[in-house]
């Protein structure tokens, strides 16, 4: 239990379609723990999430070949790219 709430997890697949995929861990219906999200252009990011956000280590690939690695906080990254 989280806040008096009990706190849902489980593992799927979300597509939303024309924008992205997410695979990977959910929790109370946000991506939460590790995953992969793979965006319309190709591109993706394996890492962690916390609360819908890309928090923790991660890679983030791009279609043009470019490659982040390293941490986010809530989506801010501060790694730099290899």
């Amino acid at each position: 239990m989280e806040n008096g709430r009990q706190s849902v997890q489980w593992r799927g697949k979300l597509t939303q379609p024309a924008d992205l995929t997410y695979e990977g861990e959910f929790k109370n219906g946000l991506y939460d723990g590790h995953g992969t999200v793979t965006f319309s252009d190709g591109a993706t990011y394996t890492g962690d999430f916390k609360l819908g956000k890309w928090h923790g280590k991660g890679d983030h690939k791009l279609r043009n070949g470019a490659h982040y690695s390293g941490s986010s906080s809530m989506a801010c990254t501060t790694g730099k790219a290899p």
